[in-house]
């Protein structure tokens, strides 16, 4: 337990203002949004972070098992947007073993990702995300070939807050809620539903 409160106080200092974050190539498909982290500062060449549109009780009626990948109605009120990231293999949302110091710069990616989409789309009410122990890790990584190693911590080197557990799941609700003051979350259906204000 005391263990598990210097790892959230520990995360909760480096969030700060979220304010580092990896540059990203953004796609417009539909509704859907990817950001591909594009970036010397990052070994991976295939991560990337996906915000799906659509109306949050047709996305939370949905499994929240993160393996097929959601078919929104978008005859319905477009108020959500579904947010996964990592390294998609097949129909799998998959998360390589990473060291805190490219964590808190993914989650800074994130957030500026999220941030870009709600400008864009002022009636969005929910963010929806699936639980991180519903995402597998992987080391099917295509590393990036701009990448600066004399620069950058090594990619294996796993401090504990890369798993698909808690951990991961505290960081990303303390970042989304330290950018979007006054949000609630809850649950629906298995999935994480923040409420924005």
């Amino acid at each position: 337990m005391i263990n598990n409160m210097i790892k959230l106080i520990d995360i909760l200092l480096e969030i700060g203002e979220g304010s580092k974050y990896y540059n990203t190539e953004e796609i417009q498909q539909g509704k859907n949004v990817w950001f591909k982290i594009n970036d010397p500062d990052f070994p991976i060449d295939n991560f990337w972070v996906a915000i799906q549109l659509g109306d949050k009780d047709d996305i939370v009626s949905q499994p929240s098992d993160n393996v097929t990948k959601p078919r929104f109605d978008l005859s319905k009120s477009v108020n959500a947007a579904a947010v996964s990231f990592g390294v998609v293999e097949g129909n799998q949302w998959l998360f390589p073993v990473l060291n805190k110091g490219y964590l808190f710069r993914i989650m800074g990616t994130v957030s500026r990702s999220i941030k870009s989409v709600l400008d864009n789309n002022k009636n969005i009410k929910y963010l929806l995300f699936v639980p991180a122990q519903k995402i597998k890790t992987t080391n099917k990584i295509k590393p990036n070939k701009s990448f600066k190693p004399e620069d950058n911590p090594p990619i294996q080197q796993d401090t504990e807050t890369s798993d698909n557990g808690s951990q991961r799941e505290n960081l990303y609700l303390a970042y989304i809620k330290k950018q979007n003051s006054g949000a609630t979350q809850s649950k629906e259906n298995n999935w994480n539903v923040i409420t924005l204000k």
